[in-house]
């Protein structure tokens, strides 16, 4: 495990407490169920972004433009049809689903989750450059 590894799982288990912690303080949204909402959304984003942290670092560290491109296309793509599985998944599966609550949270982890893996991965690549 890298340092860039380490500091990706300490950002994310940071998040993790403070987000959803938030969102359950404040419950900004009045749904019968919306503390499942929250912590599946979250769940959610989780299961989604850590994987896709891992295959960019796999694409990061590729020489080879093809793999580079197959890796970080590949990765985008399956971040945006989970999501849409996700979504339409929890909305027709969970009875008295609170849509709202879920959606506010997985795009929350989503986007946080998202700048803690761009700002390790990019920044300060092998070769000396600062993307």
């Amino acid at each position: 495990m890298t340092a860039r590894d380490r500091a990706f799982a300490l950002w994310t288990a940071a998040a993790t407490v403070v987000v959803p912690g938030l969102l359950l303080l404040a419950r900004p949204f009045d749904e019968t169920r919306a503390v499942m909402g929250i912590l599946a959304g979250w769940g959610m984003a989780l299961a989604v972004m850590v994987p896709s942290y891992i295959l960019l670092r796999r694409a990061m560290s590729s020489t080879a433009i093809k793999g580079f491109l197959g890796a970080f296309l590949g990765g985008s793509l399956g971040r945006l049809v989970i999501t849409a599985v996700a979504v339409w998944l929890f909305a027709r599966s969970v009875e008295q689903a609170p849509q709202w609550s879920f959606v506010l949270s997985y795009f929350l982890g989503y986007m946080v989750l998202t700048a803690i893996e761009l700002s390790l991965t990019v920044r300060n690549q092998p070769n000396g450059s600062a993307a």
